[in-house]
């Protein structure tokens, strides 16, 4: 009688791999299973693992992060309308607005426009390369 008979999986393949390789992929399937509760019961073997990931390979999507990220716009530009919002509140008060307080804004103003340039640099990029921006 055959090892197969009666098998709901009856072909068998061997795969070997360098101590190299072979950390890499079990590295992977740990990962995998520190992902959720699901992935660590259902790769608890090694077969299992392996069926899967050949069968149902996940297509992993690189999160690409701009230089010019837009949370720290974000927050540049909240920073900015604080410093405009103290300025117009002193010159409310008092009917003045010191030099230095005009050359602050001033340098706020270029660090704005140097963000908004960085901005649509990396978009333009993006695009250039056939990708869409959000």
């Amino acid at each position: 009688m055959s090892w197969t008979k009666g098998r709901t999986r009856p072909i068998c393949r061997k795969v070997m791999f360098t101590p190299e390789e072979w950390e890499r992929a079990e590295r992977m399937r740990r990962a995998l299973m520190n992902e959720s509760w699901y992935a660590s019961v259902t790769y608890r073997r090694w077969g299992e693992y392996a069926r899967e990931r050949l069968l149902y390979p996940r297509i992993e999507i690189p999160r690409v992060v701009l230089a010019c990220d837009p949370e720290a716009f974000k927050s540049e530009l909240h920073r900015i309308g604080v410093n405009v919002n103290q300025v117009a509140r002193v010159a409310n008060l008092t009917g003045v607005v010191t030099p230095e307080q005009v050359d602050g804004l001033r340098r706020q103003l270029a660090r704005i426009t140097e963000l908004l340039e960085g901005m649509e640099r990396a978009k333009e990029e993006v695009e250039a390369r056939g990708g869409k921006h959000v």
